[in-house]
């Protein structure tokens, strides 16, 4: 029994030789292993991370958007749609990759490209120090390159999958009219926005009412445009609120599957309503003191027309207005009847539809009211008109009359002359005035003439007459004589 012991025994421990020979690696060998261990540790780490991370297996808000605005432009481009539908998945990838949106695709760089590159040179380097593939730790790496490569297939699906869900979830071609329609909201709550803006603005002035005399000047504090900004987001509000509501009722299903989507309507439509809540909760504020402003100014003009017997200054203003109005019939004017008007005029730019009819009556009347004691005054004054007397006793008068006469026949083609009225000596100026010219040179101009002023009357009617007032200037100095148009008041014929 002791040979076979030993014999047996000489088998066991040559064949531990011959196992440490195999298993036994070269100094190169071994430090390829090892540097190519520690690198296959890395790679796994990062993996893990990206895997807790979810920057693989998610789609993130920003590329979210990315996909729709892609989606949106094939949607508005049926040609470069059809062009995109019949490439291949790695063109489609590369397209996609200009606009920034990664899709991964066979034979496309994406975020795993790196690794599988770094996996390869797990393989190559240790091929190129020959380190024996059937060594078992060298087996036991080359697993793990392999398992890495499988989870990187199986993620890289997963991202693949990811994308497309989430080009799914933002495709508009259901819902072409979305982007339109959230332009389209965005506006309306611009356009309430201002309104609002300018409702505090006008409410701002409820204090600065003047005194009754004076006119409420509605625009040294706020601006046309402010004041029909409020005007139009008041007449539409109502309008605007039921195309929002109609719309987030309409893109239920999308925002349910776009988070993309969602948020913008969301964003849209709820600064809509607290915006809408705000403006008419404020606006009525601001429509009473359009209203004081109107009201106001229509008790200013009231007062213009028809003011206390004590108040002088006031007195002379009206008759001042009315004489104007009277004597230079639809000439524009800066007076306080024109100025008080203009502000009313200016409040109801503002006032929104519902109410302003009513306003819009307190202007008709106070213009019937200026109309009228414009009327009454005239009537007044022509009542009063007489011709002026015949008082020139020069040798010219004559002459001077037959120019009158002839001027007025040429003015008035047909005038029926009554009479003319040469009422007043010649009046003559001489002066000699001193010119500066922009270079500071100096220089005298002199100054001779003398001018004069006849009446002729016209018969207009039965009842009516009219004078013309015919001035006459002759120029010394020139040697020229002009005569001119200078007004006409009516008159009754009875007082010819």
């Amino acid at each position: 029994m002791r040979p076979f012991v030993f014999v047996v025994l000489a088998c066991l421990l040559s064949f531990g030789t011959i196992v440490e020979a195999q298993t036994r690696l070269l100094y190169p060998q071994e430090q390829a292993l090892k540097r190519q261990t520690m690198n296959m540790n890395e790679i796994e780490r990062e993996l893990d991370k990206q895997a807790q991370q979810g920057a693989n297996a998610a789609m993130n808000a920003a590329q979210e958007m990315l996909i729709a605005q892609f989606n949106q432009m094939l949607a508005n481009d049926p040609n470069l749609k059809a062009q995109f539908d019949a490439a291949t998945a790695e063109q489609q990838a590369a397209f996609m990759l200009q606009f920034g949106i990664v899709k991964p695709a066979a034979g496309q760089g994406d975020q795993f490209s790196f690794l599988i590159q770094r996996l390869d040179g797990i393989i190559g380097d240790l091929e190129k120090s020959n380190v024996p593939s059937d060594h078992p730790d060298v087996a036991a790496l080359l697993g793990r390159v392999e398992a890495a490569k499988a989870r990187i297939s199986q993620l890289q699906q997963q991202s693949e999958s990811k994308t497309e869900q989430a080009q799914a979830a933002n495709d508009l071609s259901d819902y072409p009219d979305f982007t339109k329609n959230l332009e389209t909201a965005t506006k309306h709550a611009y356009a309430i926005r201002d309104a609002l803006l300018a409702s505090r603005k006008i409410a701002a002035l409820a204090n600065q009412q003047p005194g009754r005399k004076d006119s409420w000047l509605l625009e040294n504090q706020i601006n046309g445009y402010e004041l029909a900004r409020f005007k139009d987001g008041n007449d539409k509000l109502s309008v605007f609120e039921n195309e929002v509501n109609r719309w987030t009722s309409k893109y239920q299903p999308l925002m349910a599957r776009s988070q993309i989507y969602k948020g913008q309507w969301q964003e849209v439509s709820t600064a809509f309503a607290q915006i809408a809540a705000a403006l008419r909760s404020e606006s009525a504020q601001a429509t009473q003191v359009l209203s004081k402003v109107i009201d106001h100014n229509v008790g200013v003009i009231n007062y213009i027309l028809s003011p206390d017997e004590n108040d002088a200054t006031f007195q002379r203003m009206s008759k001042a207005m009315l004489l104007d109005r009277v004597r230079n019939p639809g000439r524009g004017r800066l007076d306080g009847l024109s100025q008080a008007r203009s502000n009313i005029e200016l409040a109801l730019s503002g006032f929104p539809i519902n109410g302003g009819t009513r306003q819009k009556v307190k202007l008709e009347a106070a213009d019937a009211a200026v109309d009228e004691a414009v009327a009454v005054y005239a009537r007044s004054l022509m009542a009063d008109q007489r011709m002026p007397s015949d008082g020139y006793e020069g040798d010219d008068r004559d002459e001077l009359s037959d120019k009158a006469i002839n001027f007025v026949k040429d003015l008035y083609a047909g005038a029926d002359i009554h009479s003319v009225a040469v009422c007043c000596d010649w009046e003559n100026v001489k002066y000699v005035e001193e010119i500066v010219e922009p270079d500071g040179r100096k220089w005298e101009q002199p100054h001779d003439y003398r001018k004069m002023q006849i009446a002729v009357a016209v018969i207009e009617n039965d009842t009516e007459a009219k004078m013309i007032v015919v001035g006459v200037l002759q120029n010394f100095i020139s040697n020229e004589e002009l005569i001119e148009f200078l007004g006409e008041r009516p008159m009754l014929r009875k007082n010819l």
